[in-house]
């Protein structure tokens, strides 16, 4: 999930009326879904664009389910091995209980700086 309609390609309107409940206990509509372009090999599908969240989400389930990865936790890290290439494609350093891209990484797969990722 995401609230920057910038990070989407192949954006499109969400006609369903789906609602996600923010942390803060309100409700934020889904305005639209699209795509994020990590790499050449590596995009990720149905993200859903949602107005009010503080910072993009990232399902660990959803990503293991929809590709061939897989999510390798340790004390304080999450590595994410493409599983057909045979290869790391990205990690994640915790801080405060969540997992969040390293702003080299997020600029090199075209994704906004600062924002966070959790499972």
């Amino acid at each position: 999930m995401t609230e920057d309609i910038k990070l989407l390609t192949e954006f499109g309107p969400c006609y369903e009326n789906w609602t996600i409940k923010i942390v803060d206990g309100s409700l934020s509509r889904v305005v639209g879904t699209g795509s994020i372009t990590l790499s050449k090999e590596h995009t990720l599908n149905s993200i859903l664009l949602v107005p009010n969240l503080d910072c993009n989400l990232l399902s660990i389930s959803k990503l293991t389910n929809d590709h061939n990865y897989l999510a390798k936790f340790s004390n304080n890290l999450c590595e994410f091995p493409d599983l057909d290439l045979g290869r790391i494609i990205g990690n994640t350093e915790a801080y405060s209980r969540l997992y969040l891209l390293k702003k080299d990484d997020i600029q090199s797969r075209q994704v906004h700086p600062n924002r966070c990722f959790t499972s």
